[in-house]
């Protein structure tokens, strides 16, 4: 072990000194600033690694990372330090935060593992190993194309992250801890695939946070699994994570967020089971179909942060489901979905944007009805799926159902309008998510009436 008071001044020495040295051979070579970022990337997570034999106890880490994070910060905020080592990091042609998260998810995944070696080190080395690969393939290799929040990625850098990500997590496995070598093949191939979604999915340099803690959380919960629970789990995330890519014609999700919505499909069903998976998959599947329109106005045009305004209402009556031990919070959790359906289907109809020309009225009555007829009745069979629902309960349930879907509908419909003249649409977003958030907890007072009853 290293003294604190040594290990700190020296190591932060050493990153000042390779990006002022970067910072010489990018004007030098005059070498694409990407290739330095990476090149920091590699060095600096093979210096981390070493953190678990260099120093005893958890502080002098999460120092160290404060204030390479200042470091970091002050090459943002200062000329001087910019010229001096920050173009080794800037100067790309996207907006990125890669620079500031990488020293925040060393400093958390230290606490997390709480200095275990193979804990610790897998996630430096899917960040400084796997990452850069990503990067080298798609810039010289990369041909089949698909679009993100950040512009586009490769399937050869994805399937390069993959790769790479597979070996980071399966050899040290395999070495260093007493899992079985099947066992370590079937965590590392999950691992793998669902940190290169996590890669796909990130923005402005958060795969630098995503990728590392993301590793470390599947990592942590598939060591205690045996080999047929793994390949349970293996076989559920080859069929949702080729779904995305089946139904992508008629999708209106982009490439990355086609990867949101089969990790969201994934959490989904490893927490809450099958009869939790029914009601996202009935909005993913349905929603185009009930709303055709929807995909002739915005092809491939929704993105991360859209399935993850849909979804989040959603996990959050899972997460709470599961912690208070509730299963019938199924409901609430249904009627979120079926809500979601018609707000974002009236959102791309005619009759929305004709709406805020004569203000509602009682002419868009039946338009309404319809919508919420359409929206609502295909999730009413999935309330089978309700902790201790039997047939007399399914009518007051039902009905419970389609009047939050209508209660929604209209309210979006005759209010939410204001908002399509905004440049920015989070407002729009805002109020979506807000109506389903209060539809589906007012559901919850049906819950409790019928169950008093």
């Amino acid at each position: 072990m290293l003294s604190p008071w040594l290990g700190i001044p020296t190591i932060l020495a050493a990153l000042a000194a390779l990006l002022a040295g970067l910072r010489r051979y990018r004007r030098a070579a005059e070498v694409d600033p990407e290739w330095t970022r990476k090149i920091v990337h590699i060095v600096m997570g093979g210096v981390t690694l070493t953190f678990p034999w260099v120093f005893d106890a958890v502080w002098p880490v999460v120092l160290l990372s404060s204030l390479a994070l200042v470091l970091m910060v002050g090459l943002r905020a200062s000329e001087t330090l910019h010229e001096a080592m920050g173009q080794a990091l800037h100067g790309v042609d996207r907006a990125s935060y890669g620079e500031l998260c990488f020293p925040i998810a060393i400093g958390l995944l230290f606490v997390l593992s709480e200095g275990d070696p193979v804990l610790f080190c897998v996630p430096i080395l899917l960040l400084g190993l796997a990452d850069p690969a990503a990067a080298a393939i798609g810039l010289r290799h990369g041909k089949v194309l698909y679009t993100t929040d950040d512009g586009i990625k490769s399937g050869e850098g994805s399937a390069g992250f993959f790769l790479v990500a597979f070996f980071c997590v399966h050899v040290p496995l395999l070495l260093a801890t007493d899992t079985g070598r099947a066992e370590t093949v079937l965590i590392a191939t999950i691992v793998g695939l669902l940190v290169t979604s996590l890669e796909a999915i990130s923005w402005r340099g958060l795969d630098n946070l995503f990728v590392p803690v993301g590793g470390y959380v599947l990592l942590t919960s598939h060591m205690a699994m045996g080999a047929e629970a793994l390949l349970l789990r293996l076989v559920g995330i080859a069929i949702l994570f080729s779904i995305p890519f089946l139904w992508y014609r008629r999708s209106t999700l982009n490439g990355s967020a086609s990867f949101m919505a089969a990790l969201v499909g994934y959490v989904t069903w490893s927490i809450g089971g099958l009869s939790w998976l029914a009601a996202p998959a009935l909005l993913y599947f349905g929603y185009t179909l009930l709303w055709p329109a929807a995909q002739r106005k915005k092809p491939h045009g929704h993105r991360v942060h859209n399935v993850l305004g849909v979804a989040a209402v959603g996990l959050g009556w899972l997460f709470l489901g599961v912690a208070v031990d509730v299963p019938s919070l199924l409901y609430p959790y249904t009627v979120a979905y079926a809500a979601f359906v018609a707000a974002i289907g009236i959102e791309h109809t005619e009759a929305f944007y004709e709406g805020t020309a004569h203000g509602f009225s009682r002419t868009d009555i039946p338009f309404l009805l319809g919508s919420t007829l359409r929206s609502a009745l295909p999730f009413v069979p999935l309330l089978w799926l309700v902790d201790g629902m039997n047939l007399p309960l399914m009518a007051p349930f039902g009905v419970g159902l389609v009047v939050a879907v209508g209660l929604t509908a209209t309210i979006f419909y005759a209010y939410a309008p204001v908002f399509r003249d905004q440049p920015n649409a989070f407002l729009l977003h805002l109020t979506r998510v807000a109506l389903v958030v209060g539809t589906s907890a007012l559901s919850v007072l049906v819950l409790l009436i019928i169950e008093a009853s």
